[in-house]
């Protein structure tokens, strides 16, 4: 009898079912090659297991991105700029009361750590995040959601590889170049590139289609930024309700002057800070004579007029963006 009990006690402890993940085959072919005898699909309501969210950090702060699958779900955790050791990387200048919507220029307070990061990560179909992020232009950084969403539509637009040369730069990397002391590059919503099957020209156009605030037209790149756009609250404190009087262009444009020397019979064009170094930004000149229209280009803020007879009027496109004009007496 005590045999017969412990023969029946092992029996249903082999046949007990596992407890482990099995993996179910009731919607799958039989093994001898029929198809499945229940054709009904699953209830997917009943099977569709819940959509992982991104983990909350401890702050509660994490940014996201459009993703190679662009589902918005390539997620990461910011560090606070407070955090940071090396701090004096980042000093952000206090906003000028003579920018045009200082609050665009306000200092971030929440950063990307590049050490957390792999730069092969794509943060959109086609561009890695490696590409704007470079440690040796700080170990932190800003990467705008929106610069990626619309870089993404404009290299859709083109069907052609886009070049980034620079993306974000902390603010003492940025000084180190020449850099505008206000530039996008430290505020994450600015990008310079080039195309190796497109023109400069071809990539002025799609940022204008894609709603960029501004862009300059370099030697062998283009600045294009979003400087306009709401600053994404993962990086900025909340936005302050401030009116914009003017568009990045039209404030360009109404501090840009062209101004005549005789001595020299030459002239002189002076703007605002440009984005990078002037000796890289595009000039493309106008000169209006009696009988002659002439055109010409050059990476120069002046031009010598001496080749030139009876000249009434010159005319300059500042980086391809803004336009300023001169009568010559």
């Amino acid at each position: 009898m005590r045999v017969l009990i412990i023969i029946l006690l092992f029996i249903s402890i082999g046949c007990a079912k596992p407890e482990s993940n099995i993996i179910d085959t009731s919607t799958k072919a039989s093994d001898e090659g029929g198809k499945n005898k229940d054709t009904t699909p699953p209830n997917e309501d009943e099977n569709k297991e819940e959509e992982e969210l991104p983990e909350e950090p401890i702050n509660g702060n994490f940014v996201c991105y459009i993703g190679e699958s662009n589902d918005h779900k390539t997620c990461m955790v910011t560090t606070d700029i407070n955090d940071i050791v090396s701090k004096n990387e980042y000093k952000y200048k206090k906003p000028s009361r003579f920018l045009n919507n200082p609050d665009q220029y306000r200092k971030p307070y929440h950063l990307l750590d590049l050490e957390q990061l792999d730069p092969l990560l794509y943060v959109s179909k086609n561009f890695q995040i490696g590409e704007f992020l470079v440690r040796f232009k700080g170990q932190y950084g800003i990467l705008a959601p929106v610069l990626i969403e619309k870089l993404q539509l404009l290299r859709e637009a083109l069907q052609a590889p886009i070049h980034i040369n620079s993306g974000y730069r902390s603010p003492t990397y940025n000084k180190s170049v020449g850099g505008a002391n206000y530039s996008r590059h430290m505020y994450g919503d600015a990008v310079d590139m080039w195309s190796s099957e497109q023109s400069l020209d071809a990539l002025k156009d799609q940022c204008i289609d894609k709603g960029a605030s501004f862009y300059q037209l370099y030697r062998t790149h283009i600045h294009c930024d979003w400087r306009n756009h709401d600053l994404d609250p993962a990086f900025y404190p909340p936005l302050l309700e401030q009116p914009m009087s003017l568009t990045p262009m039209a404030e360009f444009q109404i501090q840009s002057e062209l101004t005549y020397h005789k001595a020299s019979n030459t002239v002189y064009v002076s703007h605002p800070e440009a984005e990078e170094a002037h000796d890289d930004l595009r000039y493309d000149w106008t000169v209006v004579t009696k009988t002659v229209v002439h055109s010409v280009t050059n990476y120069q803020p002046e031009l010598n007029l001496n080749t030139y007879k009876n000249v009434e009027k010159v005319y300059v496109d500042i980086g391809s963006a803004v336009r300023v004009e001169l009568k010559v007496k």
